[in-house]
């Protein structure tokens, strides 16, 4: 779900992932449409989505293997279908929260570093990923800060570059175009860092062509190159430590995996022997695995019993 800001619209979008007879992986965007309900609760969630699957012959929620994210609305909607929440969703949330500050987990106008719970009331949009109830207390270094500061001027560039329209000329000097961090799409701070770290001497040359980098410095203090030039290759930041500890942290306690997700990883042709997973896990997963099996080789004995009774009824009429 999501909202068009311009036109104030909600979207309801749904992508249908299978394996095919040729055992190839499919995954296919099915819908993608308004929302037209009065609000986001669960309730009415459910309603709009069921309303839209009846359009694919689908009439019970039962019979789809839900994934979706934790936004509060979907997690108590789906709680009677048994949904896989999405991994890839959560580790984003998990980068969100290291380096955003609209999460304030750290930021460079705090020197220590917390996880608090929510006391956001509202169901509708609210990610239970910012329910975290772990509380951590760390002092950022000296390096941590003048990292975070990097990020902040790296994104403060790049929204100068699209708003002067320099893409172009970066691009026809030899560059790539600066990809802007927005929160909502996976890995795009690191896309955004990227991009400026790869063409940063094209921007350069870009802004002192243009005359335009005395602008930038003029509107926001403080020059990116200085920023830039804190680092460099063979020295890099040491001490910011900080960060892979907490990101190890909130991995630990974010994630709680379900035995799908493990069966998925046997199934996986290069990750069968479930590296990195505890002799517990393993046989939780074969376990799980030959229930499942049972179960389809019974419903497949009765669908044949039913199909051999429709025959012979049909051949004695």
């Amino acid at each position: 779900m999501w909202t068009d800001r311009y036109r104030n619209l909600s979207y309801l979008g749904g992508t249908v992932s299978f394996i095919d007879r040729n055992f190839h992986y499919r995954s296919l965007e099915i819908f993608c449409r308004p929302y037209l309900q009065p609000n986001k609760t669960a309730e009415s969630t459910i309603i709009a989505l069921k309303e839209i699957l009846v359009d694919f012959g689908i009439r019970h929620l039962q019979a789809v293997n839900w994934v979706s994210d934790r936004g509060s609305n979907f997690v108590k909607g789906f709680c009677d279908y048994k949904p896989i929440f999405c991994f890839a969703h959560r580790l984003n949330n998990i980068l969100k929260k290291l380096f955003s500050k609209k999460d304030a987990l750290i930021s460079d106008a705090t020197t220590t570093l917390t996880i608090e719970d929510s006391e956001e009331s509202d169901e509708q949009q609210v990610d239970e990923d910012d329910n975290v109830s772990h509380n951590i207390s760390s002092t950022i270094p000296t390096e941590g800060q003048k990292l975070l500061r990097l990020i902040t001027e790296c994104k403060r560039l790049v929204k100068f570059v699209k708003k002067a329209g320099l893409n172009n000329e970066i691009r026809e000097s030899g560059g790539k175009s600066l990809k802007q961090a927005v929160i909502v799409t996976w890995l795009s701070l690191y896309e955004c860092l990227k991009s400026v770290h790869d063409t940063y001497e094209d921007i350069r040359k870009v802004l002192t062509c243009r005359k335009q980098q005395i602008q930038f410095v003029k509107k926001h203090k403080k020059n990116p190159s200085l920023t830039f030039n804190e680092y460099n290759d063979d020295e890099p930041p040491g001490s910011c430590s900080i960060f892979s500890s907490t990101y190890a942290t909130l991995l630990y306690v974010m994630f709680d995996p379900d035995v799908r997700q493990f069966a998925a990883l046997c199934l996986h042709p290069y990750y069968k022997l479930m590296p990195g997973c505890s002799e517990d896990e393993r046989q939780q997963c074969f376990r799980y695995i030959r229930d499942e099996i049972h179960v389809k080789q019974e419903q497949s004995a009765v669908d044949g019993q039913e199909q051999g009774y429709e025959a012979l009824s049909k051949k004695n009429s």
